[in-house]
């Protein structure tokens, strides 16, 4: 899943919706049509994301790491948000559905509802690295450990992403005004590079643990932080 794709999605729908001018045309391939095509695009693009971090392992302490160290890399995809799905698309069509909202709080909420599920929601990676113990004299060379499965982190959007999404809608709006042909395209290209752009500013925040001790090290377990990025094409 990619920006294209989810754009070409979008493009899609208007044309359905367009294209069908029955009473039940218009119930199958209006507001709601719409809605369910947006909330699931994104989530299936969310989904298809990449995040990579660096990691960093103590025992017993960060500060002493008396035991042991790890250094490490993450690796994993983008939050799934599948079981908020219905959520998300009741949301939109509430939004899309509502005949007094001007163009700019349309703006402002297809960027709160975005940014209300992506914002905090939750990650996994797997995390592959390097153990280098602090007992011994001299302490033995590093020796490599993982992957760790299933370290769970989170997902953070900065507030200005969300600010500038709404933005760039509001923009796009305004010049649809002027348009005679081509503003269904337009509003797909925009609001696909505009969560292009949002989903890049993504930080990942990783807590690492294994109950299971590194090799060659005592009965201890490791902990740790890894941070890193989410990256969207």
């Amino acid at each position: 899943m990619s920006s294209v794709i989810f754009q070409a999605r979008i493009l899609a729908c208007f044309t359905k919706m367009a294209s069908v001018r029955t009473q039940e045309g218009i119930d199958l391939y209006g507001n709601k049509y719409l809605a369910k095509e947006l909330s699931e695009g994104y989530v299936d693009w969310l989904k298809a994301c990449t995040i990579a971090s660096v990691d960093d392992g103590w025992n017993p302490d960060k500060i002493t790491r008396a035991l042991f160290s790890y250094t490490g890399v993450g690796a994993g995809t983008g939050p799934d948000l599948s079981s908020n799905i219905d959520l998300i698309k009741q949301d939109f069509e509430v939004l899309f559905e509502n005949m007094n909202l001007s163009d700019s709080q349309i703006a402002d909420g297809i960027a709160n509802i975005i940014h209300s599920y992506t914002n905090g929601s939750a990650i996994e990676t797997s995390s592959t690295g390097m153990i280098k113990l602090s007992i011994g004299t001299p302490p033995p060379p590093p020796v490599p450990w993982g992957p760790l499965e299933k370290q769970e982190g989170e997902l953070t959007i900065p507030e200005s992403s969300k600010l500038a999404l709404s933005s760039l809608l509001k923009s796009t709006f305004l010049a649809m005004k002027t348009m005679v042909t081509g503003g269904d395209k337009k509003f797909a290209t925009d609001l696909s590079t505009g969560l292009l752009t949002y989903l890049n500013t993504g930080i990942v925040n990783i807590d690492l643990f294994s109950t299971e001790p590194p090799p060659a090290t005592p009965t201890t377990p490791l902990r740790g932080e890894g941070i890193g990025n989410l990256t969207a094409i």
